[in-house]
This record gives structure tokens, sequence and C-alpha cells, in this order.
């Protein structure tokens, strides 16, 4: 797993020789970029890797959506692209509990304006 993907964190992945295409799930605490801003290289980086395995994509309300226009924004005609793998998105309330991709994360509500409710959270594997 791997807790916030800001725009360096592929890069940082494969120089410690970490395989991105082995992540199961990504958890995202709030939508500025430098915590968001990676995933369209990460989802991209899978499809020409061959990745085959599921990506999850856990945040706050608005993930989605900010996901899809984030592709665009980078890569576009990339959001509705087929992929060699799914890219399932689990939108976290505050103050709920939840299990995703074999972690249960516990979310509270936190104050830092991002344009969606930023999220503290609590993952135990």
């Amino acid at each position: 797993m791997l807790l916030d993907c800001g725009a360096t964190s592929l890069t940082a992945l494969k120089a410690c020789r970490l395989d991105p295409g082995e992540l199961r799930a990504v958890f995202v605490s709030h939508l500025h970029a430098d915590h968001f801003g990676g995933l369209p290289f990460l989802i991209l980086d899978g499809q020409f890797t061959r990745r085959t395995r599921p990506l999850t994509v856990a945040g706050p309300p608005g993930t989605g959506r900010r996901l899809h226009d984030s592709m665009e924004l980078a890569f576009p005609g990339s959001a509705g692209a087929d992929r060699r793998f799914p890219v399932d998105v689990v939108e976290l309330d505050p103050g709920t509990t939840s299990d995703v991709a074999g972690v249960t994360v516990t979310t509270f509500a936190a104050d830092h304006p991002s344009g969606a409710p930023p999220l503290s959270l609590r993952l135990t594997v």
C-alpha cells in the first residue's frame, strides 16, 4: 500500500527498487497535488508495464472526480481508455471505518482546505 501519491512517488518507488505493480491500494488523505498528483503517472505506468493486479484508490469524497479530471488534464483521453487492470475508487467519509484492500482504514476530519473534505487516516494492517 501507499499513503498519498505525490508527483514524485513513482520515481521514488523505482529508485528504491520497489515494483509499483505490486501496490494493491493507494490511500489519499486530501486532494492537493503533492498528495494526489502522482496517481495519473502510477496508473499509466501500470498500463505500459502490463500490470494486471487491480489498484484501489481510497480517499475523501470527490476523489473519483478529481482522479478523472487529473487524468484528462495530464493525458487527454486517458481517463476513459481501456486498461489492462481495474482501478477502483473508494470514497471515504470522515468519521468512518472501512475495510479497503485488506486494510482497515479509520478516517477523521482534518482542517486543511483542499477542495474536498481532508482526512486524517489511521491504517491498520
